[in-house]
């Protein structure tokens, strides 16, 4: 049966121009009780949630020019329970991306776009939405591990 890993509940953030990141982790950790967890490259993130979140919260820039293979792999192999959350944080000129970039950012899947700059109001409300989201998504990964368990007794 799956266990809960201290990581389960974490937010991970990258973002890496000045000190949102920061900022954030801190809006975060003071306002909801929250567990940040600053990444400062795109593959400590990748490396992260592998190791388990709850959420995790990018910047649109950390995204241009990097290979985002290996995340789409851990998407892939993720249990079919799974659907990780995203907070995509947006540049504020840029807009909403173009079709290439908006196709890039629906390649992870499950996101939350935001238009910056952000209130506190708004990133606490998106990080409660996606971590209340992944907390539904541990319910049903622990009622089938049940299910799995009492089955495996009864053969």
């Amino acid at each position: 049966m799956p266990t809960a890993s201290l990581h389960d509940e974490r937010i991970l953030i990258l973002a890496p121009r000045g000190r949102d990141a920061e900022v954030m982790c801190s809006v975060l950790e003071q306002d909801t009780g929250a567990v940040c967890a600053v990444m400062h490259d795109f593959a400590a993130l990748a490396a992260a949630v592998e190791e388990g979140a709850g959420t995790a919260i990018v910047a649109e820039e950390a995204l241009n020019g990097i290979d985002i293979g290996p995340l789409l792999a851990w998407l892939a192999r993720q249990e079919p329970w799974s659907d990780f959350p995203f907070v995509i944080l947006l540049a504020r000129q840029i807009g909403l991306p173009v079709d290439g970039a908006r196709a890039r950012l629906d390649q992870l899947g499950n996101i939350i776009l935001l238009e910056r700059p952000l209130n506190a109001q708004t990133l606490r409300s998106a990080a409660s939405s996606a971590l209340r989201a992944r907390r539904r998504q541990y319910q049903a990964r622990d009622l089938l591990a049940e299910r799995a368990r009492r089955a495996s007794r009864t053969c």
